[in-house]
């Protein structure tokens, strides 16, 4: 080994050793809290895949059908299946490159114990398109009643949701704190408890705000960033609802024409 080498060795060595004891002590000094803590202004890394379309939907009494876009779909299926796991669930479709959120990381569900459950969001890849009927899911479907609310828990950080009723709504749920009551959205927002709601937008591949009262369709799925462990978001049954003020843009097809409306985009990267 020659002199220069040697040099280098003698220096390269102890910053190693000094970086490795830092991260062991960052580590073990940061580890999640299950309370709640206000989240930072900076936008956060959610995902790892650009969206670039939202799931198309059709439906009729009785039945459905995904119409996927080519590229990333984000959706969620608001039916409790039996079996749920996702390996039989979606055993019949094309794209196999369809991920769930685990521990802030996106996972294969065909290489992992995934399950399918109402009010959970999915990436699925598609090349070239591709539509899922309900005949082609074999397995049996009941879908989440629609005269009782409807609790999802959140998990600190980025959470990967989806509208958790049959039908579209209006994006309005309410925030249930543990041992501290309910919270309305805008108020759980200003305070930074959570972030603001981002679906995927077809049209220039961003993610687009979805503020309280728009509405959120059918198999729609978004994400949101919470402060802590013990966060739920309330959706109100959906039954006898009233039209949403307005609506986020999207490809979706449906038995009435979908509305439009100017919306905040922002860039999760």
């Amino acid at each position: 080994m020659t002199t220069k080498a040697k040099i280098w060795l003698m220096i390269l060595v102890p910053i190693a050793i000094i970086l490795s004891v830092y991260i062991t002590w960052y580590l073990s000094t940061n580890k999640s809290s299950a309370d709640i803590s206000t989240l930072s202004n900076q936008n956060q890394s959610a995902l790892t895949t650009t969206a670039v379309g939202i799931t198309t939907t059709t439906t009729a009494t009785g039945t459905y059908q995904l119409v996927f876009e080519a590229g990333y779909n984000l959706i969620g299926l608001p039916y409790y299946y039996s079996p749920n796991d996702a390996k039989s669930v979606f055993q019949n479709s094309v794209s196999k490159d369809i991920y769930a959120l685990v521990d802030n990381s996106w996972a294969s569900i065909f290489e992992s114990s995934a399950t399918i459950t109402p009010g959970q969001a999915l990436w699925v890849k598609e090349t070239a398109g591709e539509v899922i009927k309900s005949s082609d899911i074999p397995v049996i479907a009941n879908p989440v009643q629609t005269d009782k609310p409807f609790t999802i828990k959140l998990k600190k950080g980025w959470n990967a949701l989806a509208n958790p009723f049959p039908q579209d709504i209006k994006f309005s749920p309410s925030i249930e704190v543990s041992e501290k009551g309910i919270m309305t959205l805008e108020n759980a927002i200003k305070t930074k408890i959570i972030s603001s709601s981002y679906v995927a937008s077809p049209s220039d591949s961003k993610y687009v705000e979805i503020k309280s009262g728009e509405l959120l369709k059918q198999f729609q799925g978004f994400v949101i960033n919470s402060g802590g462990e013990n966060l739920s978001l309330v959706f109100s049954p959906p039954a006898g609802e009233t039209s949403a003020t307005s609506a986020v843009a999207t490809s979706a097809t449906t038995s009435t024409s979908s509305a439009s409306t100017t919306t905040t985009t922002t860039s999760i990267e």
